[in-house]
């Protein structure tokens, strides 16, 4: 049928008011992913020489810095000069501590006595030294063995002090507070640990046939024979240079008293009550009331 000829339908009415139905269009399917690739590529080493590669690792140099302008000493005043000149320095090897002048040396020519030495004095050797160790230690000891009776004296100068020790004076000399020399019936003793006070001594004997045995504190032992009954001088004993010296005078001699013997070897500042009894050190004359 043609257009013009067309007519319009009234039972058909549903059919104007049903829409089409589409056909239902599936939708795309969801693309599988490709599964992923974790490892890195292989990359080609760059070919780095040994010199590049140090250049690379170290840090680059410091760029140099400016140098310094110069100090230059600010120009200061002169400092003041001190009102008093300052003592100059001593150095440490000028400053010496005080010390005690050196000993002499011992006497030349002199035999020395030796620890436990046993030696007899006479005329024709009559000299014997005591070491300077020996000198100054202990005690010199003289006593007179003699079968017969005997009397022992001794004269003596310490610290500058002239004594004698005899029958009937004290027994210690130059006094009892600090005894230097002592003496008793047969036997006089001479303190050697006071050598520094000590200047000389002699050994007097009367009335002795016999020995006068001398021993220090080291076993030394001088003998020297006595013969006569008239009074004499048996031993010196002198310190020189530190050291004592003692002498065999024989106990011959001076013809006297007591006081001419002693006398006669230089013991003229001693005062005497009688020709035969001395006084002791600083006293008086009883009769004059003056030193002697």
């Amino acid at each position: 049928m043609t257009g013009s000829l067309a007519t319009t339908r009234t039972d058909l009415g549903f059919l104007r008011r049903r829409r089409p139905v589409r056909a239902a269009i599936p939708a795309p399917a969801a693309p599988t992913p490709a599964a992923l690739e974790l490892s890195a590529p292989e990359l080609p080493a760059p070919e780095v020489s040994a010199t590049s590669s140090l250049a690379s690792a170290l840090p680059p140099a410091p760029k140099p810095l400016a140098a310094a302008p110069a100090l230059t000493t600010p120009h200061l005043p002169p400092a003041p000069k001190p009102l008093m000149a300052a003592a100059p320095a001593v150095p440490p090897a000028a400053v010496r501590r005080p010390t005690r002048p050196p000993l002499p040396a011992p006497l030349v020519g002199v035999p020395s006595l030796a620890a436990g030495e046993h030696r007899r004095l006479s005329e024709d050797d009559p000299l014997a030294m005591l070491p300077r160790a020996a000198s100054g230690l202990g005690a010199l000891e003289c006593r007179v063995v003699s079968t017969a009776a005997s009397e022992l004296a001794v004269a003596y100068e310490v610290r500058g002090i002239q004594g004698v020790l005899t029958t009937g004076t004290p027994r210690h000399g130059p006094g009892a507070t600090h005894p230097r020399v002592s003496r008793r019936d047969d036997h006089v003793s001479v303190d050697l640990g006071h050598l520094d006070e000590i200047t000389r001594f002699a050994v007097l004997v009367r009335g002795a046939e016999g020995t006068l045995v001398t021993t220090t504190a080291t076993g030394a032992r001088v003998d020297v024979e006595l013969s006569g009954d008239r009074l004499g001088v048996a031993l010196t004993g002198h310190v020189a240079r530190g050291c004592l010296v003692l002498r065999a005078e024989g106990g011959h001699g001076i013809r006297g008293t007591l006081r001419d013997v002693v006398s006669a070897y230089g013991y003229d500042a001693i005062a005497w009550a009688s020709a035969e009894v001395p006084l002791p050190p600083n006293h008086t004359h009883p009769h004059e009331g003056i030193p002697r």
